[in-house]
């Protein structure tokens, strides 16, 4: 640490001059006369009656700073100007500290503070011939104004110096601009036990080793650094074991050793480079246990391109180095590619292909035996046409676009082009999922209801064929009836037979309101010329029954046990209480009762089941029916996604497995929609004993079926 400058503070000043104006004149003041005789002063002498001082300004004067003046110069006249008993002049300072005076009234700043300039004028009495004088004063005021620091330099970059031979050395340093008021810096080593440097930047080496100077300014904390190397022994020269090598893609990796010469230097640490590192890859070897091997690199043809490389290895104390030509006599770069259609070797040449139509493009590459055949596919307008890395492409939007693949090997220089034009693809029918719909209204306790129970939904999927079809908008109708599509009021929705909600535009929601009977219709917008009609449409029969739900009030769960998890002859199992993790709502016989909270869960934990999952519903007699219905666990979509419906008459009472069923139907069943979900079967049927089967391929995203309610219809 160093104050370099002792006048830090005065670098930028200002002095402040304020002019007195008085004279001070001694205990016998002269009287002005024009003629007179005695000691000192001759017949017709003019003697001095006072004087003036210029160059005391009343305002400021900065001293000092950047391309100021750094002092000023007061100006003495006797009055009047032809006197002729004058004598010498005496500057002086009343405080030099602060700003110093010369014989011929230069004032020059030297510290912050105030002082009082005199200027005083020896004379000689006229009449006694005795000394006097007249004097004047000029105040003067010196204060600091501050340059910022905004640097700092430090050089050379590195110093190589060896410990006893050539120990010492200096670096040149500055804190910017030199004009700035602070100076002060340090200079500092991170490693003081091999590098030593003092406020004048002298460096010692003290042992061998590598260590950094940094200078930091006290203002601003600004820092630069150099590197400074110390070596016992200094590096002579470098060599490898090899300057030239055969290395092709797919060799064994090869090693290159150094030797640094001589064997001892202090500092044998290297740095490793490859002129191609897309061709020849080199890295500082390792052992098994990732442990460096000292001056030892190994090479690797990496088969991204091909031709020579040279490898460098440059010492860190001299920058010595030492090469290898890496040559690849046996590989074969690409000359040529096309592009063909799968299965085919010849140009594919331009082509059309449908909307959303998919095809895979090959690229053949010249010569066969190319060493490297990775290429590069790009679209020109992948959203009209996209391919991706293997050259698989698809038709999204139609347009043209220029399909074009590029070899690695070749620098971009070798590739081949393909346009690709995109057409519509018209429409040539519709169909549905269902073609009749049965949505019976819900009777609980002997008493219709008015909430949700009683309006059952279910949807219409509606398909555009073919699948790649351009346009695909449908419309939908619903007709015999006038219903609510969604946009009118309560008194419509109330008096419509279903209501029909879109929520896609290709699927419908229908919602059953009164009993009757209506028909659904879809077309396709392409090709009508009506707003509701067009060439391509499906129908389904909506059929809205009232209290067409059998009744459940005598439906039990044969073998129910309320005390374990554990199958009996009427379910696989189910989890019973919230002690086990089932929850409140978690009871098998909820889903007889038309409590939508409550549901049946496959147990889950105590034990924990996997698919199939099954359970059975006793009607109490022999029943008729000719529908399904089922309802997911409200706000749960991880249930099954179909079930099996077996019947028979008799079960056995202790072995499940020893009832004779017969399948009557598979139904799929979507695990997303809350409101039940009703299945028509083929044709009436008869039995006492219904099976729900959820077999392992309606497995859902869960392991376990679940469920909150079952019943049975007969249309009307």
């Amino acid at each position: 640490m160093t104050n370099r400058n002792k006048l830090y503070s005065l670098i930028a000043a200002m002095i402040v001059f304020v002019a007195a104006g008085f004279l001070s004149a001694c205990e016998n003041e002269e009287t002005p006369e024009s003629t007179g005789t005695g000691s000192g002063a001759g017949a017709g002498a003019i003697v001095v009656t006072g004087i003036n001082l210029s160059g005391c300004p009343w305002g400021a004067l900065t001293i000092g700073g950047p391309n100021v003046n750094s002092s000023i110069k007061l100006t003495h006249t006797v009055v009047p100007a032809n006197a002729t008993n004058i004598g010498d002049v005496e500057w002086t300072s009343a405080n030099p500290a602060v700003a110093t005076v010369s014989a011929d009234g230069v004032v020059t700043a030297v510290g912050i503070g105030t002082t009082r300039i005199t200027v005083r004028q020896n004379v000689t009495n006229a009449m006694t011939g005795s000394p006097n004088f007249f004097s004047i004063v000029c105040d003067i005021t010196v204060v600091e104004t501050v340059v910022p620091v905004t640097g700092v330099t430090i050089g050379p970059e590195e110093i190589n110096l060896q410990h006893v031979v050539n120990p010492n050395g200096k670096v040149t340093f500055s804190v910017q601009p030199p004009s700035a008021t602070n100076q002060n810096y340090m200079l500092t080593s991170n490693n003081p036990a091999a590098v030593s440097v003092d406020d004048e930047g002298n460096i010692f080496a003290v042992f061998e080793g590598r260590a950094i100077i940094t200078i930091t300014s006290s203002e601003g904390r600004f820092t630069e650094q150099m590197v400074v190397n110390v070596s016992k022994l200094p590096v002579e020269s470098i060599s490898l074991n090899e300057t030239a090598i055969d290395l092709e893609p797919g060799d064994e990796p090869f090693q290159l050793i150094a030797t640094i010469v001589p064997d001892n230097a202090s500092i044998r640490d290297v740095i490793w480079t490859s002129s191609e590192p897309n061709r020849v890859s080199v890295v500082p070897s390792v052992d098994e246990d990732g442990v460096p091997i000292p001056l030892t690199a190994t090479l690797t043809a990496t088969g991204l391109a091909l031709g020579e490389a040279t490898i460098t290895v440059t010492t860190v104390c001299g920058n010595f180095t030492a090469t290898c030509k890496v040559f690849m006599p046996n590989v074969f770069g690409v000359t040529d590619v096309i592009i063909a259609r799968e299965g085919t070797t010849t140009p594919a040449g331009n082509f059309v292909l449908e909307r959303t139509q998919e095809e895979k493009l090959e690229a053949i590459i010249a010569p066969a035996n190319a060493t490297i055949k990775d290429v590069i596919w790009t679209s020109s307008e992948p959203s009209v046409v996209s391919v991706d890395s293997d050259g698989n492409i698809e038709a999204l939007s139609v347009g043209s676009a220029v399909i074009r693949v590029t070899t690695v090997d070749g620098g971009g220089d070798i590739y081949d082009e393909v346009e690709i034009t995109v057409v519509s693809t018209p429409v040539n029918g519709v169909s549905l999922n269902v073609c009749e719909m049965v949505l019976p209204l819900q009777t609980v306790a002997g008493e219709a209801t008015r909430n949700v129970a009683r309006e059952p939904a279910f949807y219409l999927e509606a398909t555009i064929e073919p699948a790649n079809a351009t346009n695909q908008i449908l419309r939908w109708r619903i007709e015999n009836s006038e219903p609510d599509d969604g946009g009118g009021d309560d008194d419509e929705e109330e008096t419509a037979v279903i209501t029909l909600e879109r929520t896609s535009g290709s699927r419908v929601r229908i919602i059953g309101k009164n009993p009757g009977k209506v028909t659904v219709r879809v077309f396709a917008a392409e090709g009508s010329t009506e707003p509701h009609d067009g060439p391509f449409s499906a129908t389904c029969d909506i059929i809205v029954g009232e209290d067409l739900w059998l009744d459940r009030t005598d439906w039990t769960i044969p073998g129910l046990d309320n005390n374990s998890n554990l199958g009996t002859i009427g379910y696989s199992s189910h989890q019973r209480n919230p002690a086990d993790g089932g929850g409140a709502s978690a009871i098998l016989t909820d889903v007889l009762s038309g409590n939508t909270s409550g549901f049946w869960h496959a147990a889950w934990n105590n034990p924990n089941t996997n698919y199939p999952h099954w359970i059975v519903v006793d009607l109490g007699k022999e029943e008729e029916f000719d529908g399904i219905i089922l309802q997911r666990r409200q706000g749960n979509g991880g249930s099954s996604t179909g079930y099996r419906v077996d019947i028979t008459n008799d079960i056995h009472p202790d072995d499940p497995n020893a009832t004779s069923w017969t399948t009557v139907d598979e139904f799929s069943f979507d695990p997303g929609i809350n409101n039940i979900q009703p299945h028509l079967l083929a044709a009436p049927i008869k039995a006492r004993y219904v099976r729900l089967y959820f077999d392992a391929k309606f497995r859902g995203t869960g392991s376990h079926a679940m469920k909150c309610q079952f019943g049975l219809y007969r249309r009307e």
